[in-house]
């Protein structure tokens, strides 16, 4: 077996612990139907290793408040269409009121060896907690 078979599990393990993919539950409905999220070009990192979408995503804030935590869900497809995966990816910087922000190199997590296409949709956003 060789070392890259062996070390492969630890690796996934390790990336997924450090992908941002969990949830916030203080999103708001209000802010939220008023950002735009915008997948700029994407590309597949660590090809038959890791297998993970990088993407240069730019949201824009069409609120009068900074936003935070903005929730995105990814989608990947083969050259067909058929959909191959599907999860969350987390966002944790602000975005400032009436402006957009782009997101570069963002690891967003793994997929499939055989995916294509990349589709991202907002889930949700939240307001910026007030530093006491």
């Amino acid at each position: 077996m060789s070392r890259l078979a062996l070390l492969r599990p630890l690796i996934l393990l390790a990336f997924l612990f450090l992908s941002g993919c969990s949830q916030e539950s203080d999103s708001d409905p209000d802010l939220t139907k008023h950002v735009r999220v915008q997948l700029v070009d994407w590309h597949v990192a660590g090809l038959w290793v890791i297998n993970a979408p990088v993407a240069w995503i730019r949201v824009t804030n069409y609120n009068y408040e900074p936003i935070e935590n903005i929730l995105i869900k990814y989608e990947t497809f083969d050259s067909e269409g058929n959909r191959l995966n599907t999860a969350d990816y987390l966002i944790e910087e602000e975005v400032k009121p009436n402006q957009s922000k782009n997101f570069i190199e963002q690891y967003m997590g793994l997929i499939d060896l055989y995916s294509q296409k990349l589709k991202v949709s907002l889930v949700s956003v939240s307001r910026v907690k007030k530093k006491k």
